[in-house]
């Protein structure tokens, strides 16, 4: 597989594909009880309920099965499932929380020499690499408490936005259908009107409440990571540059597509003072270099 190709789109991420079974299901589910499609109660119910289903599918799935281990033959440890990189160290950053998705965790962006190493792992899967700028490289992650806990917070803001969205949407969809008799020839079209208010309101309320969740959440998580420092496994002596050893979980992170270490257990610094690696880059001796093999891109 080509860098050009490596990340999945969107719609093909894992996540996404839960959301909209979560939304499909749990909303469908809810608008069964509304009493046919002409009353403004199903659609109400439909809007609340399916925001909230596709929330708590996108956050389940988010929580609990996006990060799949690779469990590869040796040097990978097949049993703990991770494994070890040694490169240069090229970034240093942190997932901004305030913005959508965003999930605060901290990343360490390795460069390697020999993109074997990317393209190929033991089992003969693909191993996607970030390639948003040269040189290729792999992503190493440490997970924040923020992501977590904005997840848990998003999915009671949803549920409590749900019960909440679907009584003010059913309000304003009879209320408003109540007076469709006296609408005449335009009585279907007043029907309509109804339904789509009662969605409106509904949805609008679930999501706003699901927002005002997520911040709540991810301040709890901010307090969490504060508490205790997840970073501390990495010298402070780290810097971009840097000739680093990083050794963690080795796994496919299938929203995106490829494969990284997440999350980082431990870290070596083998050089401090910002010169590059040179032949330590997508080093053997740690075990990620391949056999060669015919039409895997260097």
């Amino acid at each position: 597989m080509s860098k050009e190709t490596c990340e999945l789109p969107w719609y093909q991420s894992f996540s996404a594909g839960c959301a909209l079974a979560g939304g499909v299901s749990i909303g469908a589910a809810a608008a069964a009880f509304g009493g046919g499609l002409s009353n403004p109660a199903t659609w109400a119910l439909l809007g609340s309920w399916g925001l909230a289903g596709a929330v708590i599918g996108y956050c389940s799935c988010r929580l609990a099965g996006r990060l799949r281990k690779v469990l590869v033959s040796p040097p990978f440890d097949a049993k703990s499932g991770q494994t070890t990189v040694c490169g240069e160290l090229i970034a240093i950053g942190r997932s901004d929380p305030l913005k959508p998705f965003g999930d605060g965790d901290w990343l360490y962006n390795v460069a390697t020499r020999d993109r074997t190493v990317l393209e190929v792992a033991f089992d003969g899967s693909t191993a996607c690499v970030r390639t948003e700028a040269p040189p290729d490289f792999l992503h190493c992650e440490i997970t924040s408490a923020i992501g977590t806990a904005g997840c848990i917070g998003q999915m009671v803001g949803a549920v409590v936005g749900a019960v909440a969205g679907s009584a003010a949407g059913v309000a304003v969809g009879v209320a408003i259908a109540a007076g469709c008799a006296a609408a005449g020839i335009f009585w279907l079209l007043c029907v309509i009107v109804a339904a789509i208010v009662a969605l409106i309101v509904a949805a609008v309320i679930t999501a706003v409440a699901t927002e005002i969740g997520e911040y709540v959440g991810k301040a709890i998580g901010a307090a969490i990571d504060a508490a205790g420092d997840p970073t501390d496994i990495i010298p402070d002596v780290a810097e971009v540059g840097s000739c680093v050893c990083l050794t963690g979980d080795w796994v496919t992170d299938r929203d995106h597509g490829w494969n990284e270490i997440h999350d980082i257990r431990s870290a070596m610094i083998l050089d401090s003072g910002g010169r590059i690696c040179g032949g330590v880059i997508g080093a053997a001796a740690t075990g990620l270099t391949v056999p060669e093999r015919p039409g895997v891109p260097k």
